[in-house]
C-alpha cells in the first residue's frame, strides 16, 4: 500500500523557502541575523521599494530565473500587466510593464478595457501572454486576449482577441460547436521532453464560462485553442478562479465559488484523463480545502518547485482582494500537502493550514515555523447566548473550519437568540503564553458580514484584561491576530455584526465557524 502513496511534502528546503519568501523580502524588513520573515496579507515590495502588483498572475521559470506576472491594479479597469524577476526567488526586481493600454492593436491601441488573470507561458521560441478581456463597462463579452514577445521582458505584441469554442458530439457523431464566454482562467503546460534537447508543449487553458467550466486544449505554439478537443464540464457548479497542478498522473483543479470580490470556500476536483469530460470528479462531489473563506483569499496559481533531491513542493498562491482599493490587495501563500492514494475512495487528498507568518534562515535555507500550537480545540466553552440544537457552541472549537454549503455554512455556533452583544469563553485548562488567534465567522454569499469585537484574557476567570480590540473591524469572514500574554481563559465579546454592502446590522447572520487560540508550546 505504501508504494501507492505519493506525498508532495512541504520540505524544509532552500528552493521551497525561496519561492515563498521571495515575494515579500522587501516588504517585510523584519530580519534577525540572516532570518527573513514574510507576513501573509501584508503589502509586499520590490527592490525599488514599490508594492508588488502581481495580482491574479503566475510564476514562470526561465533560464534559471523566475518571472512573476500579474495585474497592475490602479482600478478595476486595465492599467497594465507587470513583470517581476528574481534569480533567488527572494529579491524581486520590477522588469517592465509588458502590456499597457498603449500597446498597439490593429489600427488603434488596446485602450480602455478590463484585463484580468494574466498567465505567462513559454512555447520554446516565444513568450505567450494570455488574459481575460472585457470591454471596461461590464462583463458581457468575456473574451480571451493573446499577446506574444520573443524576449520575456519586452513589449508584448497583440495577437488576437476571441471567444473560444468547445465541442460535443451530436447524435449522428457530428461535432456541435459552442462559442463561449471566458472569465477567470488558468493555464497548465503539460510539457514533455522529447529527449533530443527539445520540449513538446501540450498546454491546457481552463476557464469559467458562466456557471460551467471549460477545458481548452491549446495548439503546440500555445497561441490558440483546439475546439474539437475542448469541452465543458462541472456544468452549473458556479466555480471560478481555477488553478491547476499535476501530481503523478492526476490533474488537480482548485477553484473558488462565485461571490464577487468577497471570499468563499475553495474546492478541488481531479482527473487522470484531461481529454475526457466524464472522468472528472463530479461537480456535486468537489472536496473542500482551507477554511470557509480560504483564509480570506481567492486562488490564482499553484506553484511547484523541486529541491535539490528532487522532492516537489506545492504552494497555494492566493489574492486577498481589497474591493475599495484594488491596488493594495495583498497575497496569501500557503504550503499544500498533496497525497495520492490509489487505495482510497478519495484518490487525491490535500491539506492546507494557515500561517500568518513564516521565517527562514538564509545561510542554510532552513524554514522556521513559528513555535506555536493550537490549544483551544475541543476545550470547554461558555456562552452568554446558548447555541441551537443543530449548531451548539461546541462547534466553534471542534476543529471543523470548512463548509460544504454554497450559500452559508454547515458547521458553526449559531445563536439561539439573534442579538448582540454576546460572548464566548474558552477554558484552555492551564495558563499558556498566547501567540495568535484565528477567527472564522459565518459567510452568507451575497450578504457578507463583518464582526466587531474585543478579546479578553484572564488567569483566574474573574479578573479580565483586554488583549485585542477590533471594534473598528470591517473585514469579512476571517481574521488572524497576534496575541500576547499568559492566560488560562480567553473571552470573545461580539458587539456588532454588519452587512458589508450597506453597513446595516445583520445579527441574523451571526455564527462562529471556528475560534482558534495558539500558544508558544513545543510540538
Amino acid at each position: 500500500m505504501l508504494q501507492n502513496i505519493v506525498k508532495y511534502l512541504f520540505c524544509l528546503s532552500v528552493f521551497f523557502v525561496l519561492i515563498f519568501i521571495g515575494q515579500a523580502q522587501h516588504l517585510q524588513a523584519e530580519s534577525k541575523n540572516d532570518e527573513t520573515t514574510l507576513v501573509n496579507g501584508e503589502l509586499w515590495y520590490d527592490s525599488d521599494g514599490n508594492d508588488i502588483q502581481g495580482h491574479g498572475g503566475n510564476i514562470l521559470s526561465y533560464n534559471g530565473r523566475y518571472y512573476w506576472v500579474g495585474e497592475y491594479k490602479q482600478s478595476a479597469n486595465f492599467s497594465g500587466i507587470a513583470l517581476y524577476s528574481s534569480n533567488d526567488l527572494m529579491n524581486w526586481k520590477f522588469e517592465h510593464m509588458i502590456l499597457t493600454p498603449e500597446t498597439p492593436k490593429g489600427d488603434t491601441t488596446i485602450g480602455f478595457c478590463t484585463i484580468e488573470r494574466p498567465k505567462l507561458i513559454y512555447n520554446g521560441s516565444d513568450f505567450i501572454l494570455w488574459a481575460h478581456w472585457e470591454n471596461g463597462n461590464d462583463y458581457t463579452e468575456s473574451k480571451l486576449l493573446v499577446a506574444k514577445c520573443d524576449i520575456i521582458n519586452g513589449n508584448y505584441e497583440f495577437v488576437k482577441l476571441f471567444n473560444p469554442q468547445t465541442t460535443q458530439k451530436g447524435e449522428n457523431g457530428e461535432f456541435l460547436y459552442s462559442t463561449n464566454r471566458s472569465l477567470d482562467f488558468t493555464i497548465y503546460n503539460d510539457a514533455v521532453d522529447n529527449g533530443n534537447g527539445t520540449i513538446k508543449n501540450q498546454a491546457y487553458l481552463i476557464s469559467a464560462c458562466g456557471h460551467d467550466m471549460c477545458v481548452y486544449k491549446l495548439t503546440e505554439d500555445c497561441m490558440d485553442v483546439v475546439p474539437k478537443e475542448s469541452y465543458k464540464f462541472w456544468k452549473g457548479a458556479g466555480r471560478e478562479a481555477p488553478s491547476m497542478v499535476k501530481v503523478n498522473d492526476y490533474y488537480i483543479l482548485l477553484t473558488s465559488g462565485q461571490s464577487g470580490w468577497y471570499p468563499n470556500q475553495s474546492m478541488y476536483g481531479y482527473t487522470k484523463d484531461i481529454s475526457n469530460p466524464d472522468e472528472w470528479t463530479l461537480a456535486n462531489a468537489l472536496i473542500t480545502i482551507g477554511n470557509n473563506s480560504t483564509y480570506y483569499s481567492q486562488p490564482t496559481n499553484i506553484a511547484v518547485v523541486e529541491d535539490k533531491t528532487g522532492n516537489k513542493q506545492c504552494i497555494y498562491m492566493g489574492d486577498r482582494w481589497d474591493k475599495e482599493n484594488l491596488g493594495e490587495s495583498t497575497y496569501v501563500w500557503l504550503p499544500m500537502d498533496i497525497i495520492i492514494d490509489e487505495n482510497s475512495d478519495k484518490k487525491v487528498q490535500i491539506s492546507m493550514d494557515y500561517l500568518n507568518q513564516w521565517s527562514f534562515q538564509t545561510s542554510t535555507g532552513t524554514f522556521i515555523k513559528p513555535k506555536e500550537s493550537l490549544i483551544s480545540e475541543n476545550k470547554q466553552v461558555t456562552v452568554s447566548i446558548a447555541g441551537t440544537q443543530k449548531h451548539p457552541a461546541s462547534q466553534a472549537v471542534d476543529g471543523i473550519i470548512d463548509t460544504d454549503t454554497t450559500w452559508g455554512n454547515s458547521n458553526y455556533y449559531e445563536l439561539s437568540q439573534a442579538r448582540v452583544p454576546f460572548t464566548i469563553e474558552i477554558d484552555l485548562e492551564e495558563v499558556s503564553p498566547l501567540t495568535r488567534m484565528d477567527l472564522s465567522t459565518r459567510l452568507c454569499n451575497g450578504s457578507e458580514t463583518y464582526y466587531q469585537y474585543i478579546v479578553e484574557g484572564s488567569v483566574d476567570g474573574i479578573s479580565w484584561s483586554t488583549i485585542l480590540d477590533e471594534n473598528a473591524n470591517k473585514v469579512v469572514g476571517f481574521r488572524s491576530h497576534k496575541l500576547k500574554g499568559d492566560y488560562r481563559y480567553v473571552k470573545l465579546t461580539v458587539h456588532a455584526i454588519k452587512n458589508i454592502h450597506n453597513e446595516n446590522m445583520a445579527v441574523w447572520a451571526a455564527g462562529i465557524v471556528e475560534w482558534q487560540i495558539y500558544a508558544s508550546k513545543a510540538f
